[in-house]
């Protein structure tokens, strides 16, 4: 098992049950691995523990749910293109008769610098405009209620929790990127498609985050 997915897994579980043995876990799955390997994930699982507590006090209402690894495949708007991803964790709250949701993406990206955590922002900015996007379409399609969509990194490598904002013209840009990506795609002529296992026409509808 590959660090990052054992990592992902035990949040999952921690998330889940707070008497989650997370060493029992670690030794189970990275056994023939070094002493090295280990300490880096317990630190990890250590600045996990330490973001949750701030965390707790950044939300508001009370607890609805929460989802783990939630996949989407949401149409992009007047397009026949779909985005589709996978959440890393979505926090469900009710307030005053509405929900605030909070997407939560777990990162481990290595930080040595404070312009590091810019760079990571930035790059990561992006992807958490189109999980918003596509959650709140999914909450359109339901007719319920809502109050905010809160987006939050936490970077797992310092124990640090970063807030991810936006404004509605940085999400219109970044959807009609998407569309415009595609549609060069698609007038374009590629002779090494075969190579990719394209066969005949292909047809690429699809944009994964």
């Amino acid at each position: 098992m590959k660090k990052g997915t054992l990592i992902h897994g035990i949040l999952e579980d921690l998330n889940k049950n707070a008497e989650y043995n997370i060493h029992k876990k670690i030794k189970e799955v990275l056994g023939a691995e070094s002493q090295e390997v280990k300490e880096e994930v317990e630190r990890y699982i250590d600045n996990f523990l330490k973001i949750e507590e701030e965390y707790k006090s950044l939300c508001r209402g009370n607890k609805v749910k929460s989802d783990a690894e939630l996949s989407f495949k949401v149409p992009l708007p007047n397009s026949s293109l779909s985005v589709f991803g996978i959440i890393d964790r979505v926090d469900i709250f009710e307030e005053d008769g509405s929900l605030n949701i909070n997407i939560i993406d777990y990162k481990t990206n290595k930080i040595k610098r404070d312009e590091d955590i810019n760079k990571i922002i930035e790059h990561y900015r992006p992807q958490f405009m189109i999980y918003s996007y596509a959650y709140n379409a999914f909450l359109n399609n339901l007719s319920i209620g809502l109050k905010k969509i809160n987006n939050y990194l936490y970077l797992l490598d310092i124990g640090k929790i970063v807030k991810i904002d936006y404004s509605q013209e940085d999400l219109e840009f970044i959807l009609n990127d998407i569309k415009n990506i595609f549609s060069n795609i698609e007038k374009s002529n590629f002779n090494d498609l075969k190579s990719l296992g394209c066969i005949g026409n292909c047809k690429y509808n699809v944009f994964v985050v």
